[in-house]
């Protein structure tokens, strides 16, 4: 089976990292257009851009969660939330990204990423089996990439610290969703 994700390992110059670290305290846009994306997020994007096509994205989704302070994303994949949510109908980005930008002392709240290349086939997604997923460390600075329909989850965080920002390559608006 191919490999369906891809590890930038220190990707994110530090410079960067602070810029994003202080981006994802702000009240920021869950949606922009990909030619209105600050400086910071162009040269990220510009990273993810040497690994995926992203000649077709008009749109870039994007949120943050911190390891040590959510309930964390069981199984799933990246996909239009509300259009699912409305119609049923599945519909994956480009790409999904996932950044660290902080992490410290960290126990749990590692990526599992599913091998197996389920189908999809929500909302009856039978639950990882240890020996069919790959386990992803966060370390800070890198990103992790996933082809659409990948799926994963987060494993329960235990203790230490975690900020991760994500984004997700469109090429055309999400379901009823606003643009900024």
């Amino acid at each position: 089976m191919d490999k369906k994700w891809t590890i930038l390992d220190s990707a994110i110059e530090a410079t960067d990292r602070w810029a994003m670290l202080r981006y994802v305290q702000t009240d920021y846009p869950a949606t922009l257009r990909i030619n209105e994306l600050p400086e910071v997020h162009q040269r990220l994007v510009d990273t993810i851009g040497k690994h995926y096509d992203l000649s077709s994205c008009k749109y870039v989704e994007q949120w943050h969660n911190a390891g040590h302070s959510k309930t964390l994303p069981t199984e799933h994949l990246d996909k239009d939330e509300r259009l699912w949510e409305s119609t049923g109908e599945i519909r994956t980005p480009i790409c999904s990204s996932i950044m660290y930008l902080s992490v410290k002392n960290l126990t749990g709240a590692n990526l599992e990423i599913d091998i197996t290349g389920l189908p999809i086939n929500l909302p009856d997604l039978p639950k990882f089996k240890e020996d069919e997923v790959h386990i992803l460390k966060p370390k800070e600075s890198n990103i992790v990439l996933m082809d659409p329909g990948v799926w994963h989850k987060v494993t329960p965080f235990e203790s230490g610290h975690r900020v991760a920002y994500l984004m997700n390559f469109w090429d055309s608006p999400l379901h009823n969703q606003e643009v900024i």
